[in-house]
C-alpha cells in the first residue's frame, strides 16, 4: 500500500477496500458451491482459484499461498496431471512462491509445467528457448541469493 505523507493514498485505499469486499463475496460463493456441488467439482474449483487469486491481489499471501497448493492438488486428483486448468494452478503456485521469495520452490512448479507445455502442445524452437532461458534466469537469482545471504 502506497503512503501518501505518511498517510495511506485514498486510490490506494479505496482499492485495497475493495479487494477486501471482492474477498468476502468470493468466499460466499465458495461456501455455497462447495455445499452445492461438493469440494472438488470443477465449478467449486474455479471459485477457489478466484479466492487464492483475490487474496494475493490484497497481499495475504500467507493465505494465498496454502489455496494455491490445495488447489493444485485438487486438481491433480480431479482433472489430471496433464489437464489446462492443473498446469495453471502450477503456474499459480510458482507466482506465489515467487512473491514469498521462496526462489527455489519457485523453480519446481515452473519446470514441471515447462515439461508438460512441450511434451503435449510441442512448443515452437523459439518459444521452448525463452522459456528455458527464464528457468536460468530464475536458477542464478536462487544462487546469487545463497551466496549473497
Amino acid at each position: 500500500m502506497m503512503l501518501c505523507g505518511g498517510r495511506v493514498c485514498a486510490g490506494e485505499a479505496d482499492r485495497h477496500d475493495e479487494g477486501w469486499r471482492l474477498l468476502r463475496i468470493i468466499r460466499s460463493r465458495l461456501e455455497h458451491r462447495a455445499g452445492a456441488l461438493g469440494p472438488t467439482h470443477v465449478e467449486t474449483l474455479g471459485t477457489r482459484t478466484n479466492l487464492a487469486h483475490a487474496h494475493a491481489a490484497v497481499g495475504d499471501l500467507e493465505r494465498a499461498l496454502p489455496l494455491c497448493e490445495r488447489m493444485l492438488r485438487d486438481r491433480r486428483k480431479r482433472l489430471g496431471p496433464d489437464h489446462p486448468e492443473t498446469l495453471a494452478s502450477l503456474s499459480d503456485l510458482a507466482h506465489v512462491y515467487a512473491r514469498v521469495g521462496d526462489l527455489e520452490r519457485t523453480l519446481c512448479p515452473r519446470r514441471e509445467a515447462l515439461e508438460h507445455q512441450f511434451r503435449f502442445e510441442a512448443l515452437e524452437e523459439s518459444k521452448f528457448l525463452r522459456a528455458v532461458g527464464n528457468q536460468n534466469v530464475l536458477r542464478l537469482l536462487v544462487v546469487q541469493r545463497s551466496y549473497s545471504g
